[in-house]
Formats: C-alpha cells, structure tokens, sequence
C-alpha cells in the first residue's frame, strides 16, 4: 500500500506539472523545481534499498522537499503575494501530506515485519 501510494503521488506530480504546472503555466520554470522532489525519492529509495523503514524516511523527506518547492520558488523569483501563491502553497501541503501518508504507511510495514 504505501509503495502504492507513493507511485500515485509520483503519476499525479507529474502528470499535473506537464499539463497545467503548479507553479503558473506548465511553461514556468519554477515547475522544474518539483524534479528535486522526484529526485530525493528516487535517490532515498536506491539508499533504502526498499526496506521499509529506510523508505519510511526517504518519503518523509520527500514530503519535507515538496512543501518547501514554492517558498523556494517565491525566494528565487519573488512573485507578488496574491490567493493564487496562496493555492500554491495549498496544493503543496497537500502533496506533501500524500508522501507523508507514504512514510507513514512504510513505517507501519516495517513496524510488522
């Protein structure tokens, strides 16, 4: 389940970014900071070497790198504060929260075994 729900978030990341772009138009560059995130899970899971607990940490840090994309984002390209930032930071959160449910979900799996 947890490698489920990391492979669902990793689809909608990219499937969002390539249609629409989180960050403005999918033309932003800002939206290229989201590879970061696809990279640290990447990365965290070839450390892990899959074991759960490992993985627990990796999507843990994957949630922490997705939620901080947009102030990143707003520190390199300084955009005007408006609701649409705000979304940005919303739809984040979000996102962020799906990879914490990972982690959450690895740790349990690794908990049990």
């Amino acid at each position: 389940m947890a490698a489920g729900v990391a492979v669902a978030a990793t689809f909608l990341l990219v499937w969002g970014n390539l249609a629409v772009g989180f960050i403005g138009s999918e033309d932003n560059p800002a939206n290229l900071l989201y590879i970061g995130v696809l990279v640290v899970g990447f990365v965290g899971a070839i450390a892990a070497q899959l074991q759960p607990l490992v993985m627990a940490k990796a999507m843990f840090a994957e949630a922490l790198t997705q939620f901080a994309v947009p102030f990143v984002a707003m520190m390199i390209w300084q955009p005007e504060l408006t609701l649409g930032v705000l979304w940005v930071v919303v739809l984040n959160t979000v996102f962020a929260g799906i990879w914490a449910v990972s982690g959450w979900l690895f740790r349990r799996a690794g908990a049990i075994s």
